[in-house]
Parts: C-alpha cells; sequence; structure tokens
C-alpha cells in the first residue's frame, strides 16, 4: 500500500475494502506503533472480516493514547454507516416530554438527596 492510498483511508475511512484486511495487517506487523494502521485495521475488519476484527481491536485499544477517542471514531463511523441505510416505516424519535407535576422542586430534590445519603446509596 502506498502512502497516497493510506491518505485516502485516513481521510475516509469508509472507502476501505476487503482486500485493505491483509495490506493493513502488513502495514500493522511492519510498524506495530503506527495508530493510525491499527484504527483502520480495525475498521476494515469489522467490516469484512469478523474473525481478524476481536484481535485487531484488541491490539489497537493497546497502542491508542485515547480509548474513548477510539471508541468514539468507531461509533461514529458506525453511524454513518447505519444513518446511509435507508429504513421503512421509521419516525424520527421524539424527545420525551416531561410532564410539570413529575418535576421536582428543589426542595423535594435536596430531601430526596438527604434520604439517599442518610441510607448510604450515595
Amino acid at each position: 500500500m502506498r502512502a497516497a492510498e493510506l491518505l485516502k483511508y485516513i481521510e475516509n475511512p469508509h472507502l476501505l475494502e476487503a482486500q485493505n484486511v491483509k495490506e493493513l495487517q502488513k502495514i500493522v506487523d511492519d510498524f506495530p506503533y503506527f495508530q493510525p494502521a491499527h484504527f483502520l485495521l480495525s475498521l476494515a475488519a469489522k467490516k469484512w472480516d469478523a474473525s481478524v476484527y476481536q484481535q485487531s481491536l484488541k491490539k489497537t485499544a493497546i497502542v491508542a493514547t485515547n480509548r474513548s477517542r477510539l471508541f468514539y471514531l468507531i461509533q461514529q463511523i458506525e453511524n454513518a454507516e447505519h444513518s446511509k441505510e435507508p429504513k421503512e416505516n421509521e419516525k424520527p424519535l421524539d424527545s420525551p416530554k416531561i410532564p410539570e407535576s413529575v418535576e421536582l422542586t428543589e426542595i423535594e430534590s435536596k430531601q430526596e438527596l438527604d434520604l439517599l445519603k442518610a441510607s448510604d446509596v450515595v
């Protein structure tokens, strides 16, 4: 894999294809601390080779400096893929409405918090 191809996949990971899994495995083997290669391998393996995905995700989590960022990136790409697929009979979700009678006043919330502290829940 050439540098130009690698940059293309870094900028657009959804362009990864099945043959890229082997190429990215070679890059990861040659450069074990190259985080973008690990990340791309995990993404490609998730899409094309589930058996490689579990192993590559473990290694990616080890070399990633920020695992929460890794999780965010994987979820972001998954959500982008799912949003592209049109689903029939799907309605947008409305935010739940909380009736005014259910909302606690400041005094009621303070009393509830005191009860929880007294029972060692908080």
